[in-house]
């Protein structure tokens, strides 16, 4: 799904908030990240009881990993591309 899709299917409205939303890269393709997004298991609520990290709400952000690459043979085509 687009980003608003998500976006739209993850609204509850301006009171009820997820707790907490996982969010995983799983890959980059180009210039376009591939995610997997899905709801934790707990019930909503309002934004002041959700999982609040620096302000960011319902997005625990103490899992962050710093080596997201593009998969090689898009780094080798765009590398050779260069060359032409």
């Amino acid at each position: 799904m687009t980003p608003d899709e998500a976006a739209e299917a993850f609204y509850l409205g301006p009171e009820r908030f997820y707790k907490l939303i996982d969010v995983l890269i799983k890959r980059i393709e180009g210039d376009t990240a591939i995610a997997s997004v899905r709801v934790a298991d707990f019930e909503s609520c309002p934004w002041a009881s959700t999982h609040d990290p620096g302000g960011l709400g319902p997005f625990k952000t103490t899992m962050l990993s710093a080596d997201i690459r593009e998969p090689l043979r898009h780094r080798l085509i765009r590398y050779f591309a260069k060359l032409r």
